[in-house]
């Protein structure tokens, strides 16, 4: 009898919830105050520079995928750019590691807004959380999908809510005050880059598409297509909300509160304020669970490569799931979310994150200058060029910072 495999069940509005839904949970909700106190009025271009370099990795991963869609697909996209098991290594845990540092900052984004309502000791609140996510994670792949796709449904519905009760504000706003393009000083655009760099984090999660590519049916097709919609209709859902944001509170008000949302509900409506609280809780719960979802396969793909353990690369039979995998990763993101702060885990996210986007930029370049016949989806050359120079740019803004 063959060895169980990963299921392939995953079709593209699978996937694409799934992408929109860790990009949402993975931000807007948690960390939108964050970046305000940052980049004040200048909030909205924040965002969309952390979208410019999103779009820029994003095609970068999208043509990858399309040409070797395997799970640790970035190990796998360095592997055969350089054909170094120690440079593939390196960034197949350098993922494992954001996956398990952005999971410690949407538990703890999570007591955030659960602590309104029940005043539960931290340390307990976040094992309560990443255990039922592990559980979910567990059960299996369609049922982890297909529970991320009706939690997006919710976060959207979140997010268009928030926009609804804001939208006197939003049209009485002083747009002349925000400055959406400013004049070329330095310390104004070191503002934008460092709010950029904390908004680049919200972004994190369309990466996380390409690590289920053995799970999910054409992936050579189905992958590039889901990770440009995940992009495109988180960014258009960001700008709109960034405004509702800095329409409805002040920049003291939206920097200082854990739970941002729930205070312009309670400004802009008579709404209950639990109804957003649930939302953001299922939102966050939604980011956590694809992240570790992510960790899994990346863990199972290096183990399948010889990079990790051999253990991990094991699949339950019955819910053909990487189950020890998947447990270790919670165990590990349980210890991380109990020992960082929320601000430092995002900020640490982030330059991981940017690191490994410099290599997989670097390795497209190198990919693409061999000139092997691809049918699928292909970027001009200058793409990865770009993206590495934006990548790395917004790295060294915030290590000089």
């Amino acid at each position: 009898m063959s060895p169980p495999v990963l299921k392939r069940v995953v079709t593209l509005p699978l996937l694409s919830f799934y992408g929109i839904g860790t990009i949402l949970g993975a931000g807007i909700y948690v960390l939108v105050g964050k970046v305000a106190a940052v980049s004040s009025g200048f909030t909205v271009t924040a965002f969309m520079v952390a979208f410019v370099i999103a779009l820029l990795v994003g095609l970068c991963y999208s043509e990858l995928a399309s040409r070797f869609p395997e799970s640790a697909g970035e190990a796998t996209y360095v592997l055969n750019a350089f054909n170094s098991n120690l440079i593939s290594s390196f960034i197949g845990w350098s993922i494992i590691a954001t996956g398990i540092v952005s999971m410690g900052v949407l538990a703890r984004g999570f007591m955030g807004y659960f602590s309104i309502f029940f005043p539960v000791d931290i340390h307990v609140g976040v094992f309560v959380v990443i255990f039922l996510i592990m559980l979910i994670a567990i059960w299996g792949i369609m049922q982890s999908v297909g529970f991320a796709m009706v939690v997006t449904l919710i976060e959207i519905a979140g997010v268009l809510l928030i926009i609804w009760v804001s939208t006197d504000k939003i049209s009485q706003l002083d747009f002349q005050q925000l400055q959406f393009i400013p004049e070329f000083e330095w310390p104004i655009w070191k503002a934008i880059f460092l709010g950029a760099f904390i908004a680049f984090y919200a972004y994190i999660g369309f990466e996380d598409i390409v690590n289920i590519a053995e799970e999910v049916i054409e992936p050579e097709r189905n992958i590039p297509k889901a990770i440009l919609i995940a992009i495109g209709v988180t960014t258009l859902l960001y700008l709109v909300t960034a405004l509702a944001a800095l329409s409805s509170l002040s920049l003291e008000e939206l920097s200082g509160h854990q739970a941002p949302f729930v205070e312009i509900v309670k400004r802009n409506s008579q709404i209950p304020v639990s109804v957003i609280t649930v939302i953001g809780l299922i939102a966050i719960i939604n980011g956590a669970l694809v992240q570790l979802i992510m960790g899994s396969r990346v863990l199972y793909g290096l183990a399948e490569k010889k990079m990790a353990p051999a253990v991990f690369k094991r699949i339950n039979a019955k819910t053909q799931t990487p189950v020890l995998a998947t447990i270790t990763i919670a165990i590990i993101t349980l210890l991380v979310a109990w020992t960082l702060p929320m601000l430092t885990l995002a900020k640490l996210t982030s330059s991981l994150i940017l690191i490994v986007f410099s290599v997989i930029s670097v390795s497209l370049w190198v990919i693409k200058r061999r000139k092997d016949p691809h049918a699928g989806f292909t970027v001009p050359a200058f793409i990865p060029v770009i993206s590495l120079v934006f990548c790395l740019s917004l790295l060294g803004i915030q290590w000089l910072s």
